[in-house]
């Protein structure tokens, strides 16, 4: 089956490669394509933009393109030190951050030129003409890995380098086409946020234009990638269904076999019914139609894009709803776990295997990697949109940082983690979501939880549930802490000179007082200073109430240096040993500004500014857990929990008893990094999963 360029193109960058089922053979022809991919798009390069400078990009990548070809004459150590030589041209003159730095020896070559090329050259016109011979590298270095891991008969490792290979080779495709992945991301959850439209719509539509706009461009690369493209490649990539589907009705159907079949043809508006004499083993039918990874050998940072399967249900004989998928595509009902054991239907159908509470990393973690150890009947109750923490108290300057708590040690379960952009890793996120049709329940919040005779009761403002298990893994950020002057304030005007998160990162051409000496009050520092260029031209200053910052427990020693590096610069004033006491307004120049009043005693006595940035922590809502009986630690007030299971305790006459069906996982179990919530909440499936099947 052939297909248009374009439509290759789009299911290329868009990562919808043919999933892969870990089988020598169909791996060493994955290798083989895309290395064939590769030498095709080292043909190709986009024109270059007006102000690049070839002899910059020629001296700058000689090295690492000589270093390709003893690559590939398996020269590898040879290549190794050459690539060193060539990331130390592109390095030339460029300044560490301190972030960076405290980093950089724990990051590999391909890991540090992708740093430096992203992040460093990100606004320079020979930026996609430097970077473009150094993905190449990458690709090729992680295909020779497939074929010695194939050579070795060590499968697993060979499918985690052919992911590798494949997210560089979308990288080469954009580069030569002159398209910035990163930055479409970054527009694309903009244009989202500010259109309402679903994310992945609106990147189709910027990668249509962007391809669109490349191949009218320029005769000689439309020639030549379309080339490429007239192959057959449907067995690599798989294009986006140029068509809707029209509700269907199916009767009859006797196997897991004949439903996978139906939902690759149409994956969405079927009714389908099962016939009596119908034998389904309902979790090799979920393996097989969502592909479903093993959680304890295998790791992703991101999953392909794959086609949505909603407003599907399937029916037995009997006219009872076994399946369904809704209109958003969440896997709403399915089987329990003791359904499946038993082959009996559920007394009460409405009772969950779990709730989980809290859609941000954690509970994407969670979810996840319950759906691919076998739970499906399963619940996330969000109280705002996924990942509402990382999406609007990040700032945009901010990084997902594997880094926050110091270096990371190996993440547990499917869903993995690299240091990117917040936009970047939203979308990484976004993409577990749609790949295992994770049942999230976008603004339902959890009111209370209390237990019910042997279950849990869940109460939300859409009703009531019952669940066998809780998993409670909000994030941090359950509320801000207030200051005392804030609390007071009634004034609207007052009130809307307050910021926190997203909304610093509007702020241009004002005066700001950030309050508050840790890693957030750091990030406001960074985005309103645009990353310490003065771009976004603020005057800002810094309310700290002691000298110097806490470091290492409050600020990472790295921002802690680059926070003063700023300060000499003259960046950011740093109003040491000072107190806010209270707020009143001021006019000036027919503007109302705000005059922040510090403690009597205290120098400067006031400020005037536009705004504020209160940086002073936020509170986890421990009521819940309260109320619940949960018992929490004296040396450092987290709750008592079993480390190896995430099950929680309580304490009845002084004695540590558990609470049977309860774990508590992420920021709620221990306040310290993404990376660690990921893995505590895989802990806490695979022991719920483990109780659930007895």
């Amino acid at each position: 089956m052939h297909c248009s360029t374009q439509d290759v193109l789009l299911a290329l960058l868009l990562d919808r490669f043919v999933p892969l089922h870990d089988e020598k053979f169909e791996l060493k022809a994955r290798c083989d394509l895309t290395l064939k991919l590769l030498e095709e798009l080292k043909a190709l390069s986009a024109p270059l933009p007006a102000g690049a400078d070839t002899q910059k990009i020629n001296q700058r990548t000689q090295a690492i393109i000589q270093a390709y070809a003893l690559l590939k004459q398996n020269k590898k150590a040879e290549a190794e030190k050459l690539y060193e030589e060539a990331l130390q041209t592109v390095m030339e003159g460029l300044e560490l951050t301190r972030g960076d730095q405290k980093k950089w020896p724990a990051l590999d070559l391909a890991q540090k030129s992708t740093r430096i090329l992203t992040n460093y050259y990100y606004d320079q016109p020979e930026r996609f003409a430097l970077e473009k011979p150094y993905r190449e590298l990458n690709t090729l270095s992680h295909l020779q890995n497939v074929q010695e891991f194939l050579g070795k008969n060590e499968i697993l490792l060979a499918e985690k380098e052919v992911g590798f290979a494949q997210e560089e080779i979308r990288h080469v495709l954009a580069l030569a086409l002159g398209i910035d992945l990163i930055g479409i991301r970054e527009d694309a959850e903009t244009l989202s946020q500010t259109s309402n439209r679903p994310e992945r719509e609106v990147t189709i539509e910027i990668f249509k234009q962007q391809i669109n706009k490349c191949l009218n461009s320029s005769s000689l690369l439309a020639k030549n990638i379309a080339q490429f493209c007239e192959q057959d490649l449907m067995g690599f990539v798989r294009p986006l269904p140029a068509h809707d589907f029209k509700a269907k009705v199916v009767q009859g159907l006797k196997s897991e076999e004949e439903l996978v079949g139906l939902l690759r043809e149409q994956y969405q508006n079927l009714d389908l019914h099962l016939d009596a004499s119908a034998q389904i083993n309902w979790k090799n039918f979920f393996e097989k139609l969502l592909y479903l990874p093993n959680p304890h050998q295998h790791h992703y940072f991101r999953m392909p894009d794959v086609d949505h399967i909603a407003n599907v249900k399937i029916w037995d004989a009997q006219g009872k709803l076994r399946l369904h998928f809704d209109a958003e595509s969440r896997l709403v009902y399915a089987p329990s776990v003791e359904e499946m054991r038993s082959g009996k239907l559920d007394e009460n159908p409405a009772v969950l295997d779990v709730a989980v509470i809290g859609g941000g990393p954690g509970g994407i973690s969670a979810g996840v990697n319950l759906t691919a150890m076998g739970v499906f009947r399963y619940a996330i109750f969000e109280k705002s949109e996924a990942n509402s923490t990382v999406r609007d108290i990040w700032s945009r300057e901010k990084e997902a940082d594997t880094f926050y708590s110091g270096p990371p040690g190996p993440i547990a379960g499917l869903v993995g983690m690299q240091d990117t952009t917040r936009a970047v890793f939203l979308n990484r996120m976004n993409s577990f979501l749609d790949y295992f049709h994770v049942n999230l329940r976008r603004k339902e919040p959890v009111n209370k939880i209390a237990r019910e005779n042997s279950l849990w009761s869940i109460e939300t403002p859409q009703g009531k549930y019952l669940a066998k298990n809780v998993l409670m893994t909000a994030g941090r950020y359950g509320k801000p802490r207030l200051l005392k002057w804030e609390e007071g304030t009634a004034d609207s005007d007052i009130r809307k000179s307050v910021v926190r998160g997203v909304e610093v990162d509007d702020i241009e051409n004002a005066s700001v007082l950030v309050i508050g000496g840790g890693n957030t009050a750091f990030d406001n520092v960074k985005s309103l200073s645009g990353n310490g260029s003065g771009r976004k031209k603020n005057t800002i200053y810094v309310s700290y109430h002691k000298k110097p910052f806490n470091v290492p427990v409050s600020l990472h020693v790295h921002n802690n240096d680059q926070f003063l590096q700023w300060e000499a610069e003259g960046k950011v004033k740093i109003l040491w040993n000072t107190n806010t006491a209270g707020v009143e307004k001021v006019e000036e120049n027919g503007k109302t500004r705000f005059k922040m009043n510090f403690r009597e005693g205290e120098t400067p006595t006031y400020i005037v500014v536009d705004y504020f940035a209160p940086a002073v922590g936020w509170m986890m809502d421990r009521e819940m857990m309260e109320a619940v009986g949960l018992a929490f630690k004296e040396e450092n007030k987290n709750p008592d929990i079993n480390p190896n299971t995430q099950a929680a305790f309580t304490t009845q006459n002084a004695e540590k008893i558990p609470l049977t069906g309860l774990y508590v996982a992420g920021d709620y179990a221990e306040q310290k990094s993404v990376p660690l919530a990921l893995s505590s909440n895989y802990r806490a499936a695979k022991a719920i999963a483990e109780r659930l099947r007895g």
